[in-house]
């Protein structure tokens, strides 16, 4: 069965099992419900897939299934919410990332994909409908907020949402309360105006994107990202700074076409057919965020492409024109203009960028310590928690096929703790990763020459 309907039948059982312990004086029902659709492999239904036939890229048509899958799943789900608690419920949907073009997705005409800071990575769709209040809107019309949100503001917002008082929450909070936005960013605009208070964009008007130090995470980089008003500092080296159209062809469709990007595209491509979908997932993860990524940071990490940006995100959403390039030395990205020759502008933007780095200090002083599980997780240690079960319950499954997947870390392990493998283990994951990396480095150089051979034979031709 396809995670996305189980996913869905789990959650409506839920909301049903919530509706009758409220009949007997049960509590209210908060539901996350986290779809893995539609992340990789891309494995769409059938019937879901018939209707992305008019796409013509592969990842993208799989994609679409996904979502065709998904959007089912949330409309099953809301029904059943209304048919339990009538209208005395509210539905938010949210993603946690943009799309990743190598895995189906497209943020077109945002810059950058998942695993990046630019808005094609950070900046995310999403939609709140509150059944319980009396509609302020022609039906069908909608209402958009174009502010900022985080992720943290959630919190403050649905409670607000549901009536509980602000004094039941801690008292240190980074979310803000955006309720009276969602509900009516019209009335809230003309509210905050009349008030001499926030712009009609909202409370929030800072966001740190990312913080990350050499250690922190799989790729071993330092970056730094946070937006103030309308500006966006990035500093430290970011992994793909593509922009991606829809494609009408074979290929992915870039800004800045590479024959290292086709050829990669045709190895994957060619290992998914002969592995399948499912096993390969882990193998193409690699291959794009480790190593294709990396080759794409390759000018980043040896000063000849600029690693501190700074955006206008309300003149420039697209981050098309760096404001910090005229800051450097002509042709030396390392190396700042003597402040002397700085025009006013250029003054005004290292005034912005020393504001920013200054928020970005202070908050590197007091954040928690980051869980170092993710970063430890031995390659191979998903072998023993991938177990035989029991699936007499579906009679297309043979029971030498049967296996369940459980957490690869037990629920004992404190997730900062820095040796949660031993010293042992760490090495051979890093030796895994290393022969790994050689291989697939080798493969993409072999496919890479035969693709240039080809091109240069068909020019010739």
């Amino acid at each position: 069965r396809h995670s996305t309907t189980v996913i869905t039948e789990v959650a409506q059982a839920s909301i049903r099992a919530a509706g009758r312990e409220q009949e007997n004086g049960g509590r209210p029902l908060f539901l996350y419900v986290p779809f893995t659709a539609a992340h990789s492999p891309l494995q769409p239904l059938p019937e879901h897939a018939e209707k992305c036939t008019h796409i013509p890229h592969l990842w993208r048509r799989q994609f679409c299934g996904m979502v065709v899958g998904l959007d089912e799943g949330i409309r099953n789900i809301t029904e059943t919410a209304l048919e339990v608690f009538g209208n005395n419920t509210i539905v938010v949907v949210t993603s946690d990332n943009g799309g990743s073009p190598w895995f189906g997705g497209m943020n077109a005409p945002l810059r950058g994909s998942k695993s990046t800071p630019y808005e094609g990575g950070v900046r995310v769709p999403a939609l709140i409908v509150d059944f319980s209040t009396p509609r302020e809107v022609p039906v069908g019309d909608v209402l958009s907020f174009d502010g900022k949100m985080h992720v943290s503001d959630w919190l403050p917002t649905l409670t607000s949402m549901a009536g509980i008082p602000a004094n039941k929450l801690p008292a240190t909070l980074d979310g803000v309360d955006l309720s009276n936005y969602l509900r009516n960013p019209i009335r809230a605009c003309e509210e905050s105006i009349s008030k001499l208070e926030a712009s009609c964009e909202g409370p929030r008007t800072e966001v740190l994107l990312e913080m990350w130090e050499v250690g922190d995470t799989a790729f071993g980089e330092e970056l730094d990202a946070y937006i103030l008003g309308d500006y966006k500092l990035i500093n430290g080296i970011v992994r793909d700074e593509n922009y991606y159209q829809e494609s009408s062809g074979y290929f992915l469709k870039t800004a800045t076409p590479r024959i290292a990007s086709y050829a990669m595209e045709t190895l994957i491509r060619g290992l998914e057919v002969l592995i399948g979908e499912g096993p390969f997932d882990v193998v193409r993860i690699i291959l794009t965020h480790k190593v294709f990524q990396r080759y794409l940071t390759e000018g980043q990490l040896r000063g000849l492409e600029p690693t501190l940006r700074l955006y206008n995100l309300k003149n420039d959403p697209t981050e098309a024109h760096n404001l910090a390039l005229s800051l450097f030395q002509p042709g030396k990205f390392g190396a700042l203009k003597d402040p002397a020759d700085l025009s006013a502008e250029e003054k005004h933007y290292v005034e912005i960028i020393d504001t920013i780095k200054a928020r970005l200090e202070g908050i590197r002083n007091r954040k928690p310590p980051i869980q170092k599980v993710a970063m430890q997780m031995h390659l191979d240690r998903w072998k023993e928690t991938f177990v035989p079960g029991d699936c007499s319950m579906n009679p297309n499954i043979a029971a030498k096929d049967c296996r369940f997947t459980h957490s690869w870390v037990d629920d004992s392990d404190d997730p900062w703790n820095e040796t949660l493998i031993s010293a042992d283990e760490y090495t051979n994951q890093k030796l895994n990763t290393l022969k790994i990396n050689v291989i697939m480095a080798v493969i993409t150089s072999v496919l890479t020459t035969l693709l240039l051979w080809f091109v240069l034979v068909f020019k010739r031709q």
